[in-house]
């Protein structure tokens, strides 16, 4: 038992973590890029954390965040098993899909995934800590496959996304995107 409650705050994947308590590493950081509208923001802020609450949000320096919440954070990010790199903010609008591709994320043959929506905009790069070091340590990215996918119910947010929509609950991708 000892040994286990060590290792708790250090793994973070299910079947390891706590399942209430945020673990001191977090299994998804999601780094969203640049300055952004205060709407667009929190309403990418709130529906990434609804779709990953234990998921660490990282924003550059200086930006200032939608909430006083300790899962985000600002500047530098943590290690993680798993990256998302955003340059724009996204809404999530169905969940299933894009928990199932970060949870399985590095297991398999998939290392890093581009997502894209149905025009082709990107909706940023997923990259797995496992791809990432085993590319530093071969210097190539021959160890892993790389996907480009089409994310469903995964959209870009406009500048002035209605945040009475997204807080109310009533709102479709026309109140967002």
């Amino acid at each position: 038992m000892p040994r286990t409650l060590r290792l708790v705050s250090s793994i973070p994947v299910a079947g390891s973590a706590p399942r209430g308590i945020l673990s001191a590493e977090p299994d998804l950081v999601i780094r969203l890029r640049g300055s952004h509208p205060p709407a667009a923001l929190f309403v990418a802020v709130d529906s990434l954390l609804a779709a990953f609450p234990r998921a660490r949000i990282v924003l550059d320096a200086g930006e200032t965040g939608p909430a006083d919440d300790p899962r985000i954070a600002y500047g530098a990010e943590p290690d993680a098993r798993v990256i998302w790199e955003l340059e724009h903010p996204i809404v999530v609008l169905a969940t299933p899909w894009i928990t199932d591709c970060v949870a399985g994320l590095g297991a398999g043959d998939v290392g890093i995934v581009h997502l894209r929506d149905a025009d082709g905009a990107s909706l940023g790069m997923l990259r797995s800590r496992r791809a990432v070091r085993r590319a530093e340590r071969w210097g190539s990215d021959e160890g892993f496959e790389t996907a480009h996918v089409e994310a469903t119910g995964i959209h870009l947010l406009r500048s002035d996304p209605r945040v009475e929509a997204w807080v109310g609950g009533w709102g479709g991708s026309a109140e967002f995107c």
